[in-house]
This record gives C-alpha cells, structure tokens and sequence, in this order.
C-alpha cells in the first residue's frame, strides 16, 4: 500500500465520518437515545482515521547502503604515518540506477580531530578495484570497491576511526566507518 492509496482511504473515511456525523445530529434531534450511536460513530471512525495516519508515515529507505566488507588492513608507512586498506560495498535498493557524485574519507583518533584525507596513493596494486573507479551503482545491484588512505600515527598509540562517504548525484550522503582501535598493554 503506496502513500497516495492511504491519503485516499483517510479522505474517504473522513468524508464518511462527516456524513455519519451529520446523519447522527439529524437523528439525534429526533431522537435522544442517538446519543450512543453518534459516539460510536465518532470513536470507530476516529480509530480508522489514526490508523490509517500511522500507517502512512512510515520512515523511507536509504536508497543506497555502505557496509565495510572483511577486516581492515593496517601497515606502518614511517614514523608519522601509517596506511589503512579497506573494501567497501555500496548496495543499491531502488529500482533505479543511481549516480554516485563523489567519495571522501575522513580519520580521527579518540578525543582528536577530525582529518581528511585522500582515498588512494601508489601502492594500490594489491587492493583493485578502487571504490573512487564507480560512478554510479545499477538498480538493486551493488558495486565493491578498496579505499585505501594514509593517516597520521597518534603519538599515544592504536588506530583511529574511519569513515568513508559517498555523495549521490542528489546530495544525500552515506557512510562507513571503521572503529578505533586502542593500544593493548599486554604482560
């Protein structure tokens, strides 16, 4: 049941409760005992009608949908920076093929600052294909894809949290992220 049939049965009960009402005070003037029939009347109807109104304000999909697929993949570049390799699927639950406007990848360490950075650098060649290669995620199809990104080493040690976003040609945004990673002390 689409939103445009549930508009109509809350005109058509409305305008049924109206001329139930109106059919009520007519009797009702001739009639006293009509008083339990009006309320009757007015609370089934009333009942119908928020009903019908809860049902259709139901909460809209998002059309698109980000999942981080396996473990992400850590690797010391220097002493200021290390890389993080991981693949992303961006599944598609319309009917339509949506067009993907651009993707970002941000980083920050717990109780840090959020940084950008760039998605990609030379060593791809172990991680194909790239997330940032699609442009656009075909009718209940999905695309899979490698972000790989350089990020600062926190001096205090573990791994930041991740996230990717993807823009859609309409705006709306969608993201992933990847969880923070304290430092261990282990005996």
């Amino acid at each position: 049941m689409n939103d445009g049939t549930v508009r109509r049965l809350v005109r058509d009960y409305s305008i049924a409760l109206g001329a139930g009402l109106l059919a009520s005070l007519t009797a009702f003037a001739a009639r006293a005992h009509q008083i339990m029939v009006l309320s009757a009347g007015v609370l089934v109807c009333g009942a119908i009608s928020t009903v019908l109104g809860m049902i259709s304000v139901r909460r809209r999909r998002a059309p698109l949908k980000l999942r981080i697929k396996g473990n992400p993949e850590w690797r010391n570049l220097d002493q200021v920076s290390m890389r993080v390799a991981f693949e992303v699927e961006v599944s598609n639950k319309t009917r339509n093929a949506i067009t993907i406007q651009g993707y970002s990848f941000t980083y920050q360490y717990p109780g840090g600052s959020l940084h950008n950075a760039q998605i990609g650098d030379d060593d791809m060649t172990h991680h194909y294909p790239r997330l940032d290669h699609y442009s656009e995620v075909q009718a209940h199809k999905s695309i899979s894809g490698w972000c790989v990104a350089k990020v600062d080493h926190n001096p205090a040690g573990g791994a930041p949290s991740c996230t990717v976003v993807v823009k859609d040609i309409f705006g709306n945004t969608y993201s992933a992220t990847i969880p923070a990673r304290e430092p261990q002390n282990y005996p």
